[in-house]
């Protein structure tokens, strides 16, 4: 069972579009490159290993070279990709209208299994590094599954009710977000099973879920216009911070050192941005010219692909 502890944290803030204090460094994300529209997109996903960006176009599952923007067709799906999710070498896919996974061999553009998991029309899915598997939920459903790597049902966890949103630790936990209330619900994805839930008062209709897994820290945004940061151990809240009331998508872009970043992408006002490893302490806009966010994607070095109308752009640490 999930129990809270009282925890004493020493909060650092980072200025960003603000002058900063002494001894400190201004982050920011600047505009690397826009790539042209690219019609019916609707996903995008980085893939560290391999350093080649995947998108889900319609019924394709394309890459994308992010240096030259050249789009090559991996497969063609018997219906529009709903979710997308990468695994070493591995596609999960959920297409619109379904209850199945479909894994792609990312090699060769092969189907490596379809398998039916349980939940009606699965529009989350997130790979769990720690189990080898991927985690698949829906907003119209209250259970979760557990699809191994090679396509295997591991498991079906049932919920209090529908979810929002998909996270998952380098431990074996997945934090899934109550669509309906200020809730976190907290899974054991290596024995599938429940382990009870992070209450989050004030946050309405959690979404986003990110997880800092170096200094343990899970982070939300909500409907409300709040970014929560939570201990992902207790669930202890040590942050409350401001963002727009309309967040399409939030991503961590590390530096790789003691500062971390959270993009806020927003479907009117382009993306917002936080600052501080320990909790997010800081928030600035970042005016790109880039409007009607959809998807975030994060890469090595500080670095971030969005997804923006029907255009790709990519952030980077400079």
């Amino acid at each position: 069972m999930i129990t809270r502890s009282v925890l004493t944290t020493a909060i650092t803030a980072l200025a960003l579009a603000a002058p900063c204090p002494a001894g400190a460094e201004s982050a920011r994300l600047d505009l690397v490159a826009k790539r042209p529209e690219l019609e019916d997109i609707a996903h995008v996903q980085y893939d560290r290993s391999t350093r080649t960006l995947y998108g889900a176009v319609a019924r394709k599952l394309v890459s994308i070279n992010p240096d030259n923007g050249q789009i090559t067709d991996i497969a063609t799906l018997n219906g529009d990709i709903a979710a997308l999710a990468l695994g070493p070498s591995t596609a999960a896919i959920a297409l619109h209208q379904g209850s199945s996974i479909v894994l792609i061999n990312l090699d060769d553009g092969s189907i490596a299994a379809e398998t039916a998991v349980g939940v009606d029309n699965p529009e989350l899915i997130t790979y769990d590094a720690s189990a080898d598997s991927f985690v698949v939920g829906s907003p119209s459903a209250s259970d979760i599954a557990v699809l191994s790597i090679d396509g295997t049902a591991a498991a079906t966890v049932s919920l209090p009710g529908p979810i929002a949103g998909l996270a998952v630790t380098g431990r074996g936990w997945i934090f899934a977000t109550a669509a309906s209330s200020p809730d976190i619900y907290v899974v054991d994805s290596h024995h599938g099973k429940s382990l009870g839930r992070f209450p989050v008062p004030g946050c309405d209709a959690p979404k986003y879920p990110i997880v800092d897994d170096v200094e343990r820290r899970l982070y939300v945004a909500c409907r409300n216009g709040l970014l929560m940061g939570l201990d992902s151990d207790t669930g202890v809240i040590l942050a409350r911070l401001a963002i727009p009331n309309s967040p399409s998508d939030m991503v961590l872009a590390d530096t790789g050192g003691r500062d971390i970043n959270i993009v806020v992408g927003t479907r009117k006002n382009g993306a917002r941005i936080t600052s501080g490893r320990i909790t997010a302490a800081a928030v600035a806009d970042l005016v790109l010219g880039i409007d009607s966010i959809r998807e975030l994607s994060g890469a090595p070095g500080d670095s971030v692909f969005v997804l923006h109308g029907q255009s790709i752009s990519h952030l980077a640490h400079q």
